[in-house]
């Protein structure tokens, strides 16, 4: 009898070490020089978000430990991508750099990052949102993909807030597609693509940006696009903003 009770307490003293050894990290590092066999930790980095993000647990944070690229990644759970100081790349060619498919109350957070699609293909995009609760993004710059930012019209009900980010090169800086979300862009840059910004529903409102020497500054084609606060719209070649021609342009 006592024999089995050690038996048994053996067994679930091997379990619990289990567990604990498999247990996600709230927060784990990557590097250029890292391997993604490694457990992510500051001193053993993983070398891309993708093989990263397996090992981070819901809400935790992938910090970049230097300014490599660290490959395109899609996000399925609540989390945050910081690239610090050493702003890290994601670099992707023919295909998004960033797809965001999570849970309808799930917050996302991409921070000090670079994405370069090197002139990707159709469809394509910086940072895609097909489903969230929020996404944030800030102090990043995103260039050469169809659509810097895509909202896409999956994403429903979406709350985007783009805060110091910069958005070049691409076919679209930012196109909002999704019904019902509220999109908020402040103190960015959204300039030389061939469309600023382009609206098919949902809310944006730009406060203190800059859209300039785009092909087409500014379309709305539903939803509602409204502008609060010094922005300067310049340089464009054309653009369908202008005051009193829609009332779902707003102006403050």
């Amino acid at each position: 009898m006592a024999f089995g009770r050690m038996k048994a307490l053996l067994l679930v003293a091997g379990m619990l070490l289990t567990g604990a050894a498999s247990a996600q990290a709230t927060r784990t590092w990557i590097s250029g020089v890292g391997d993604d066999a490694n457990p992510c930790s500051r001193t053993a980095p993983c070398k891309t978000f993708a093989g990263a993000i397996s090992k981070t647990a819901v809400g935790g944070i992938i910090n970049a430990l230097d300014p490599a690229g660290f490959g395109a990644v899609t996000i399925t759970k609540a989390i945050t991508l910081d690239g610090g100081h050493v702003m890290a790349s994601v670099l992707s060619s023919s295909t998004s750099g960033i797809i965001i498919n999570v849970g309808t109350t799930d917050l996302v957070v991409l921070r000090n990052l670079h994405m370069d699609g090197t002139n990707s293909t159709a469809n394509s995009a910086g940072v895609k949102i097909l489903q969230a609760g929020m996404v944030v993004i800030e102090d990043s710059n995103i260039q050469r993909y169809e659509a810097g930012i895509d909202i896409t019209s999956g994403a429903t009900g979406v709350r985007v807030d783009i805060k110091n980010v910069t958005s070049t090169g691409s076919l679209f800086g930012l196109r909002a597609a999704a019904p019902n979300a509220i999109t908020s862009l402040r103190g960015s840059s959204i300039r030389g693509n061939g469309t600023g910004i382009s609206v098919a529903a949902g809310e944006v409102t730009m406060q203190g940006n800059s859209i300039t020497h785009n092909t087409l500054g500014l379309i709305r084609t539903g939803g509602t696009l409204s502008s609060y606060n010094d922005n300067m719209i310049f340089g464009n070649n054309s653009s369908d903003w202008k005051p009193g021609k829609n009332p779902q342009y707003k102006f403050d």
